[in-house]
C-alpha cells in the first residue's frame, strides 16, 4: 500500500513542479465537515479549515522524502511547520525544509482519510478554531483531514472501473438487442437480451452512491431495517429516549408517514442478505427489470409487436427509473414500488381484456391492493376505466359477469388492503389519524412547501422522459392510430389523463407522482417512433429493394435515442463529487459513511446515545450502527435528565462543547 501511495505522491509531486500553477495538479485537503484547508496569507500562513471553495491558498504539493515521510508546500513553494512555541500549530512561512517541515503520511481506506505525523511525534488535527495543531497522541477521527488527488472536470473516466463495466456491458447488450429484433426475428431472444442490458443497467444505478441519499432513502432505509425483527411495527427511532414530536416524520418513533409494502420488501432483503445501500436498492432493481416484460405485453396487447418492443427498450433506457433505484430522486423505492404495481395491475387488466378469463381479475384484485399498500388510494386507478368500460361499451352494460368480475376484483382489493388500515388505527390511532389528514392535506395545500405552477407536471415531461410534453402529446394522438379495440383505447387514454389531471389539480407537486403510468408514457412515446421508422414510407420505398440497409437504418435510430434516453450526463453529473465544494451532499457522505461504520467499533458499548451529529445524519448513524443518535447538541437540561436515569452519553466534538461536557469522563467525546 505504501508502495502504491508513494507513486501517487511522487507522479503529484513531479506535475507540481510546473511553472504554471495549476489546481488540477495539486492535492486539496479538507475537514470532515467540508470545509478546506488553506495557508491563510491573512493570519501569518497559519493553516485554518474554513474555506468553502477551493483556490490557489488551498492548494498543496507532497514532496517525498524518504519511506513515508514527506515535507508538503503550498503553490508558491512555500514549505508547511510545526510551531511547538504556538500550540503546535501549523503555518506555510518556510523557504527550506527544516526539521518540523517533515511529517510521516499515512492514507486511510475510507475515501482518502489520511494521518499526518509531526516530527514531535503527534498527529495533526483540527482544533476547535479550526487551526491546524499537531496534538493528537492517536490519529484522530472526526478532527481528521482528507485529500484529493484528482481535482479534474467530473466524466465517464471518474466512473470506477465496475460501473464502467456495467454502463458499457449495458449499451453492448441493449445495442445487440435491437439488432436481434430486427435482423433475426427472434422476439424472445431480443427480449432476454433486452431484460439482461436493463439488469445491468440498475446494478449501476445501485453500486453510483456507497451512501444512503437525504430525500428520502435514508429515512425510508433506517424504518426498513428497524422493521427486520417487528415489521408490524414501522420505527424510525428505534429506542427514542428523548420526548419527540410524532408529527414530525424526519424525527419520530413510529413511523406511518408511508404505506408499508415497499419497507417490507426491502426489510426482508435485509434480513437474508445483511444491512448495506447496495441491498437496500435490490427491490427496487427487481421490480423495474419485471416491469420491462409488463410495457412489453400491455404494448403487444394493445397495439403490435414492434410497439411492444420499442415502448420496453424505451422504459429500459429511462434516466429516471435508474434515478430512482439509485434512490437519489425523493420518494425513490417507494415511488418505483408504487409504478411497478400500478403497471402490473395494469398489465392484468389488459389481460383480462383480451381473454375475459377469471385469474386476470384475482390478479387486478391482487396489485391494485399492493399497489394502495405502498402508496394509498391512487392504487385505485386500474377500475377508473373499468368502469367506464362498463358504461361506455353497449355489450358490456347486458354482461351480468361483467359486474361481478369487478365486484370480485375490488373485494380482493379490499382484502388486502383492509387488514394493515385497521390495524394501524387500533395499535398506533393517534399517529394513523394524524397521516391520514397528512395525506388529505395535500390535495388543498402544498405539503412542505411542494408547490409550483399549473404546468409542472407537462413541464416535468423533459426531465422524465427527455422529451417535450408537446411531443409526448402528439405521442399519445399517434398511439390511438394503432390501438386494437375500443375498450383498450378507453382505458389507456383513461389512465393518462386522470394521472394527470389528478396531480395536476392537487396543491402539492412532486416529480415522481405521474411516474406511476410511466409505462403507457413509454407505449405512446413508440408510437411515435413506430411512424418515423417502421411504418414510415418514404424510408421503406427509398429503400425497398433493400432491407438490410434499412434494418440498420431503424436499429441505429433506436439504439441512439435509447441512449439519448439514458443521460448519462446527468446521471454522472447527479452522482459526482463537487471537487470546487466540499461541503456537498455527495463529498460528504463519502467522507462521513466510513466514519460512521467504526462507531461501533469506536465507542465502548451499544447502549450510548450520540448527540450533535451533522444535520440529519442521526438518521445514518443509526442505519450504520446500533446506537440512537440525535443531530441537535446535548444541553445541560438534557444531560441532567440523562444523567438521572444512568443513560451513557456521547457527542460530536464540534469544538465548542460546554464545560459540564467536557469535565465529565463518563461522556464519550467523538474527536
Amino acid at each position: 500500500m505504501k508502495i502504491i501511495i508513494s507513486i501517487l505522491l511522487s507522479f503529484i509531486t513531479l506535475t507540481g513542479f510546473s511553472s504554471e500553477f495549476s489546481l488540477s495538479n495539486a492535492i486539496s485537503f479538507y475537514s470532515f465537515y467540508g470545509n478546506y484547508i488553506s495557508a491563510d496569507k491573512e493570519k501569518k500562513s497559519i493553516l485554518i479549515a474554513d474555506r468553502a471553495k477551493r483556490g490557489e491558498w488551498e492548494a498543496f504539493y507532497i514532496e517525498i522524502l524518504k519511506g513515508n515521510k514527506c515535507a508538503i508546500k503550498t503553490f508558491d513553494a512555500i514549505y508547511l511547520r510545526v510551531d511547538t512555541l504556538n500550540r503546535n500549530a501549523l503555518f506555510a512561512d518556510r523557504k527550506k525544509i527544516s526539521e518540523e517541515c517533515i511529517f510521516e503520511i499515512d492514507y486511510k481506506n475510507d475515501f482518502n482519510r489520511i494521518s499526518l505525523k509531526a516530527y514531535n511525534n503527534k498527529y495533526v488535527s483540527i482544533s476547535k478554531d479550526r487551526i491546524l495543531v499537531a496534538d493528537a497522541v492517536t490519529p484522530p477521527l472526526i478532527n481528521s483531514l482528507y485529500s484529493d488527488f484528482n481535482n479534474k472536470n467530473f466524466n465517464i473516466a471518474s466512473l470506477s472501473s465496475f460501473q464502467l463495466f456495467l454502463l458499457i456491458n449495458s449499451l453492448l447488450i441493449i445495442t445487440l438487442s435491437v439488432f436481434a429484433f430486427y435482423f433475426k426475428k427472434n422476439i424472445n431472444f431480443s427480449l432476454i437480451l433486452l431484460i439482461l442490458g436493463g439488469i445491468s443497467l440498475r446494478l449501476l444505478a445501485v453500486y453510483l452512491d456507497p451512501f444512503l441519499n437525504i430525500w428520502d432513502e435514508r429515512f425510508h432505509a433506517l424504518v426498513a431495517k428497524n422493521m427486520i425483527d417487528n415489521p408490524l411495527k414501522p420505527m424510525l427511532f428505534k429506542n427514542p429516549v428523548l420526548p419527540y414530536n410524532y408529527e414530525n416524520w424526519t424525527s419520530n418513533y413510529i413511523w406511518l408517514h408511508k404505506q408499508p409494502l415497499f419497507l417490507w420488501q426491502i426489510s426482508f432483503f435485509f434480513k437474508i442478505l445483511g444491512v448495506s445501500e447496495f441491498v437496500l436498492r435490490v427491490p427496487s432493481l427487481i421490480m423495474s427489470s419485471i416491469t420491462i416484460i409488463f410495457i412489453y405485453r400491455i404494448g403487444k396487447i394493445i397495439a403490435n409487436q414492434n410497439i411492444a418492443y420499442i415502448s420496453a427498450l424505451f422504459f429500459t433506457s429511462s434516466y429516471y427509473t435508474i434515478e430512482l433505484v439509485s434512490g437519489k430522486m425523493s420518494t425513490d423505492h417507494n415511488d418505483l414500488s408504487f409504478m411497478f404495481y400500478i403497471t402490473a395491475s395494469l398489465w392484468a387488466y389488459f389481460e383480462y381484456l383480451k381473454s375475459d378469463k377469471l385469474k386476470w381479475v384475482v390478479l387486478i384484485g391482487l396489485f391494485a391492493g399492493l399497489a394502495i399498500l405502498n402508496k394509498w388510494l391512487v392504487g385505485l386507478l386500474v377500475y377508473s376505466a373499468w368502469g367506464l368500460n362498463l358504461l361506455l361499451i353497449k355489450e358490456n352494460r347486458k354482461r351480468l359477469k361483467k359486474y361481478i368480475y369487478l365486484i370480485v376484483s375490488l373485494s380482493i382489493c379490499i382484502i388486502v388492503v383492509l387488514p394493515w388500515q385497521l390495524y394501524i388505527n387500533k395499535r398506533f390511532p393517534i399517529e394513523s389519524n394524524h397521516e391520514h389528514l397528512y395525506n388529505l392535506r395535500h390535495l388543498t395545500e402544498p405539503i412542505e412547501k411542494h408547490s409550483d405552477t399549473f404546468m409542472f407536471h407537462l413541464n416535468q415531461t423533459i426531465d422524465i422522459y427527455g422529451l417535450h410534453y408537446l411531443i409526448v402529446l402528439l405521442s399519445i394522438l399517434l398511439i390511438n392510430k394503432l390501438i386494437k379495440k375500443s375498450e383498450y383505447k378507453i382505458a389507456f387514454n383513461t389512465y393518462i389523463l386522470i394521472v394527470y389531471l389528478f396531480y395536476t389539480l392537487v396543491a402539492t407537486k412532486m416529480y415522481s407522482f405521474t411516474f406511476c403510468i410511466s409505462s403507457l408514457v413509454y407505449i405512446s412515446i413508440s408510437g411515435l417512433f413506430f411512424y418515423l421508422i417502421d411504418n414510415n414510407k418514404v424510408l421503406s420505398a427509398y429503400l425497398t429493394n433493400n432491407k438490410v440497409y434499412l434494418n440498420v437504418i431503424k436499429s441505429i435510430f433506436l439504439i441512439m435515442f435509447s441512449f439519448y434516453l439514458i443521460n448519462i450526463n446527468q446521471i454522472i453529473t447527479n452522482h459526482k463529487d463537487n471537487t470546487i465544494f466540499r461541503s456537498d451532499f455527495n463529498s460528504q457522505n463519502k467522507i462521513h459513511n466510513p466514519i460512521y461504520q467504526k462507531f461501533d467499533k469506536l465507542i465502548p458499548g451499544n447502549d450510548y446515545v450520540i448527540f450533535n451529529t451533522p444535520l440529519l445524519e442521526n438518521i445514518n448513524i443509526m442505519f450504520y450502527t446500533k446506537f440512537t443518535a440525535y443531530d441537535f447538541p446535548l444541553t445541560i437540561d438534557i444531560y441532567n435528565e440523562l444523567k438521572s436515569k444512568k443513560v451513557k452519553m456521547a457527542t460530536f466534538d464540534n469544538g465548542n462543547l460546554p464545560d459540564f461536557i467536557k469535565n465529565d469522563k463518563d461522556v464519550f467525546i467523538i474527536k
